[in-house]
């Protein structure tokens, strides 16, 4: 009996053995999910450098201007796509400005569009960027003259194919529009144009044109802050003799009071812009006056003669 048992228990365990086997091994389908794809995965090339540099190479100071950036990609072996996002906002006083400034990218080389050619690995790319300003002309000037703006481009390289991965930089310029120099009335330099003393007694009158040549009576300004007169006191120093006359005036008198005593001066207007109004931008013609009295009484300032420019 013990011997039946023992000749019927092998082939039972054979059976057994069979069965675990065909459960366990996998099927086609669960096979094939098994299988390794042919896709590159970001781990696999995270020592590769990727990334983007970007520098600024040049600039224009102006407004409307342009700069040059080089972009490089620093992959070893994969190939980026560049795009650029500007940004514009005021440096210190800005009247709106910053909000019409028009920013625009291109390929230096040929001028293609900026994205349009891949930088490889290792390689390096000029973009031209211009800045465009919302007007031009004396009337543009009297609305922003001294204004400064800073242009942020954001800059992305993407990949081109597999994998996926980006990279980031930012460059900044800043943009100032020119303030010019007040001037005198007119094409040529007249002394009748820049100062007109009284018949009698009284102040003269100086007068000065901005931003260009044709404005002598009042004009609205806000690109100015005030104007001054002042007198020379040393062959390189200058004193303040009026202040705070309004930025929307071309004219302003002078007395024998401002100028505090007897004598001759060369005189001079300055401008004192909104966006920078410490710092003084001197006219382009000097005035020379005398001040007369009688016996400690101011009487009149008589126009000499006029020159330019400085």
């Amino acid at each position: 009996m013990n011997r039946g048992r023992r000749a019927v228990g092998i082939p039972l365990t054979v059976v057994v053995a069979l069965l675990a086997a065909l459960l366990l091994a996998p099927s086609g389908g669960t096979h094939a999910l098994w299988s390794d794809g042919k896709t590159r995965s970001l781990g696999a090339v995270s020592s590769d450098n990727i990334g983007l540099s970007a520098r600024l190479v040049s600039a224009e100071p102006t407004l409307p201007g342009a700069s040059r950036i080089e972009v490089q990609n620093t992959s070893a072996s994969l190939q980026g796509s560049v795009s650029a996002t500007p940004s514009v906002a005021p440096v210190g006083w800005d009247n709106g400005l910053a909000g019409q400034v028009a920013v625009s990218y291109a390929e230096c080389a040929g001028g293609a569009g900026i994205g349009t050619s891949p930088v490889g690995p290792g390689e390096r790319q000029e973009l031209c960027v211009q800045t465009t300003a919302p007007g031009s002309g004396a009337a543009f000037l009297r609305q922003y003259a001294g204004v400064t703006v800073q242009v942020s481009s954001a800059l992305t390289q993407t990949a081109v194919g597999v994998p996926t991965w980006s990279s980031s930089a930012t460059v900044g310029t800043q943009h100032r529009v020119p303030f010019p120099r007040p001037t005198h009335p007119g094409d040529t330099l007249e002394l009748a144009n820049v100062c007109r003393e009284p018949l009698l007694v009284g102040s003269a009158t100086l007068s000065w044109a901005w931003p260009d040549t044709t404005g002598t009576v009042a004009q609205q300004t806000p690109a100015v802050a005030t104007w001054a007169i002042q007198k020379r006191v040393g062959p390189d120093a200058w004193q303040g003799v009026v202040s705070g006359i309004s930025g929307s005036a071309r004219s302003a008198r002078l007395s024998t009071a401002d100028l505090l005593s007897l004598g001759s001066y060369d005189v001079r207007i300055v401008g004192y812009s909104a966006a920078d109004p410490a710092t003084p931008v001197v006219a382009t013609f000097t005035v020379n006056v005398t001040s007369l009295n009688l016996l400690g009484t101011g009487l009149l300032v008589r126009c000499n003669s006029a020159t330019g420019p400085l």
